[in-house]
This record gives structure tokens, C-alpha cells and sequence, in this order.
């Protein structure tokens, strides 16, 4: 589509280098980041990615003009497209204000006809109180109670836990990258629960007694109401079984994938592998016999523990010497557990373990780092952060 037709004038795309598409997991809007040669045509960007919600990021939002075509128009500009329909035919269409007396940018859709803003598809979507929203964002980076958060935000409890588990189901929900090519792999437990639920009878629901250890039920005891229908009694040494994740963890970064409860077959590992490494990589497996998985894959399974102390088990080709001028490969590190970093919560249920662990695999475990915590947090924090469209709204000092 030619550049005219567009409408927009935008950040060059040297600059850039990515175009930004949305996509939608886990019932959360997602920014997926795609070259800029991957999504040429918006209608084909927007058939490859789903249904889409937004594009925008605080970082990337271009000027939009009023009206029809703009003969000004730069050919190195970057598109700002459609959240309903994926196309750049986007001018602007007034504004609205906020419930704290801030004004969006509101836009049209010449293709689809719908409205949409900066605000639209981001974890913000539909928020009132967008500064405390951007403050709340900010607190994840820091070691404090939801209580203390809810204080310093002046909101209920229930807003500040909606809030979190918005903007982590947000992170959660994102596209990620396999790891390689040198990926070291661990397989950790994770206790079952069903913390502050009134309907269930799992481990952490109100009123839940375990019989193994605690002992028998004390006299006045009232036992939960059990479950009717076709949602049958909690049973503690069948459901209640620990979830393993399997964390993976390279030069390149982090990443975690729940394989569920009960034994581990090697399909599991299998599974679990082939979401968090790509192929031809070298995987050392700290814990669990991970080689027949890796040979189903295409892998090279090492011993971690040997490739940690700096044998030779962890070069390439064991047993073969290097190359002349070849420097030896760095020892591989045993990936950081998450379940040291969930005690503190005194129980995480387990249908928001996603959201934890996308927490702590992308602002968290960089508290122990400060050489690298500002670069890596702040992209993490600022895919959260709502922002008008002609600019950041005013802060709430935290």
C-alpha cells in the first residue's frame, strides 16, 4: 500500500527495526514483536496473527493526522495499524477523558470503521485510574505486600490483586523465543494449591484441614461444604500432587513451562523441550535423565553437574580437543529455581502459577543483578505502562 494512502507519519523504521503486532493468549491482549520484513502487508500481518487488539507500544506511537491522505507522507515511517483489522488506513477522531482528567487520542478505521486508542489491547484497556495503574506497574520491581501496595496506591486489596495478576497475565501471555544454543535444563516441584478459594476443598481453601499433617480434626471442628455434581471430593495424594516446571536458562535468558502433575514421562520432557529450546542445541540436564528426550528432538543431552564444574563433558564434542585459537566454552550455570523466590508468598495457587512465574522470570530474578536489572525490568515494566498516544501520562510518585 503506498505510503500516501496511509495517512500516517511515523518513526523511521531504522530506528525501529521491529513492527509491533497484537495478538490475544490466555483471554489477556499481547504484543507480539515481528521483524519489519514479516509484516509487509497489514491485511496478511493480521490474518497470520489472529485477532488482533493493538499495536501500540509507548515507545513506538507515531503522529496520526485529521483527515484524508498526506502528501507529506515519509516512506520511512512505520504503519500504525488497526487493532480489529490489521489495516493502516488509521486517521484521528477526537479524544476522550479520562475519570482523572487526562485526554486519549481516539482513532479511526477507514477500512472497518471502528474507534480504538493508544489504550486499546493494553493491559490498561478500560482503566480509570491510569496513573495508579502505572505506579502499581512500577511496585512489581520491588519486595512489598499487596497490602502495602494497595496503601501507598490508596485502593482496595482487591483492586491491587486484580490489577497484578492483570499485568502478569499480560506477560504470561507473551510470544516467546526458544533458548540455545548452549541451554542448561532443571525439572523443580511446586506445591498444589487452591489459596483463598471458598468453593474448593484443595489445599489453601477456606476451611481446609489436612488429616497427614496436622493430625486429626480438633472437636467442633466444621468441615468445608464437599463438593456436589459432577465436581467430585478433593482427593489430597491424587489431585493434590506437586506440579513440576521445567526452567531453562542460557546466555540468552529464561524461560519456564509447566509439565503438570504426576510422573514424568520422557513425552513429557519431550514436550517441555521442544517449547523451551530450539533445535540442533546442546541441552545439560541438571536432575532428571533427559537424554532420551533430547535424541527424539534432535538434541545433544549433556551431564549439567560435570559442565558446572568445568570438565571436558561440556564442550561441544566431548573428548575431542579444540581447534588452535577456539577459546573454551564457559562452564554452564545450574538454571535459578523460582520455588525459593514463591515461599515468600506463603502459598501460590496454582491456577495463577503462570502469572508467578512469568513475574519472576522477568522482573524478579534480576533483584540479585543490578548490573543488568535496570535494562532488563524496565522492558518488562514499560510493555505494562499505559501512555496516551502523544505522550506519557503524568506519573504517580510511588
Amino acid at each position: 500500500m503506498p505510503t500516501e494512502a496511509v495517512g500516517a507519519a511515523v518513526m523511521p523504521t531504522e530506528a525501529a527495526g521491529v513492527a509491533v503486532m497484537p495478538t490475544e493468549a490466555a483471554g489477556v491482549a499481547v504484543m507480539a514483536v515481528m521483524p519489519t520484513e514479516a509484516v509487509a502487508s497489514p491485511a496478511n500481518a493480521a490474518h497470520r496473527m489472529g485477532s488482533a487488539l493493538h499495536p501500540f507500544a509507548p515507545a513506538q506511537l507515531g503522529q496520526v493526522r485529521d483527515g484524508g491522505s498526506d502528501p507529506t507522507a515519509n516512506d520511512q515511517t512505520e504503519r500504525i495499524l488497526c487493532p480489529w483489522c490489521g489495516c493502516a488506513r488509521v486517521v484521528r477522531n477526537g479524544s476522550f477523558r479520562l475519570r482523572s482528567g487526562e485526554r486519549v487520542q481516539r482513532y479511526l478505521c477507514r477500512t472497518c470503521e471502528r474507534t480504538f486508542s493508544p489504550l486499546s489491547g493494553r493491559p490498561a484497556y478500560r482503566l480509570q485510574k491510569i496513573k495508579e495503574w502505572n505506579a502499581s506497574v512500577r511496585l512489581l520491581a520491588d519486595d512489598i505486600s499487596l497490602r502495602q501496595v494497595a496503601s501507598r496506591l490508596s485502593v482496595s486489596v482487591s483492586t491491587a490483586f486484580r490489577w497484578r495478576h492483570r499485568a502478569l497475565a499480560y506477560l504470561s501471555g507473551q510470544r516467546r523465543r526458544p533458548l540455545g544454543p548452549r541451554v542448561g535444563v532443571r525439572v523443580v516441584h511446586v506445591k498444589y494449591s487452591e489459596k483463598g478459594s471458598r468453593i474448593c476443598n484443595g489445599p489453601g481453601s477456606w476451611g481446609y484441614w489436612n488429616f497427614v499433617r496436622r493430625g486429626p480434626e480438633p472437636a467442633g471442628y466444621v468441615r468445608p461444604r464437599a463438593a456436589t455434581g459432577a465436581r467430585r471430593r478433593f482427593r489430597l495424594l491424587v489431585d493434590g500432587r506437586p506440579l513440576r516446571v521445567m526452567v531453562a536458562q542460557s546466555e540468552q535468558g529464561m524461560e519456564l513451562s509447566i509439565l503438570g502433575q504426576g510422573p514424568i514421562a520422557p513425552e513429557v520432557l519431550r514436550d517441555g523441550l521442544s517449547q523451551l529450546v530450539e533445535k540442533d542445541s546442546h541441552v545439560f540436564a541438571f536432575g532428571y535423565e533427559l537424554k532420551e528426550a533430547c535424541e527424539s528432538l534432535g538434541l545433544v543431552c549433556h551431564n549439567g553437574f560435570a559442565a558446572a564444574g568445568g570438565t571436558a563433558a561440556h564442550r561441544s564434542e566431548p573428548g575431542k580437543a579444540l581447534p588452535a585459537g577456539v577459546p573454551e566454552p564457559r562452564p554452564v550455570r545450574c538454571p535459578a529455581p523460582p520455588d525459593g523466590w514463591l515461599r515468600r508468598f506463603k502459598g501460590v495457587a496454582t491456577r495463577y502459577l503462570a502469572h508467578y512465574l512469568a513475574w519472576f522470570r522477568d522482573i524478579a530474578r534480576f533483584a540479585s543483578m543490578p548490573d543488568v536489572a535496570a535494562g532488563a525490568q524496565g522492558r518488562a515494566l514499560a510493555s505494562l505502562l499505559a501512555s496516551r498516544g502523544d505522550g506519557p501520562l503524568n506519573e504517580m510518585p510511588v
